[in-house]
């Protein structure tokens, strides 16, 4: 994806507020193991709802864009 602009607005459109780990997975090429092993020390900010990840949208978007400081 381009830039954060417009990697917000395709996630946005395609999943609404939030992203699951799957989710990310699927549009990272990522493993969905290796999202939740990466929300769980904190390297990708994401809340725990219950025994679910929630992960915010510029959470993902720069965890998409290859941006290491939204810790």
């Amino acid at each position: 994806m381009n830039n954060d602009k417009s990697t917000f607005a395709v996630l946005e459109r395609r999943h609404g507020a939030t992203l699951s780990p799957d989710e990310l997975a699927f549009e990272s090429g990522a493993h969905p193991v290796r999202i939740r092993e990466m929300c769980r020390d904190g390297r990708i900010h994401a809340v725990k709802i219950g025994s679910r990840w929630r992960i915010p949208l510029a959470a993902a978007a720069a965890f998409l864009e290859g941006d290491e400081s939204h810790e």
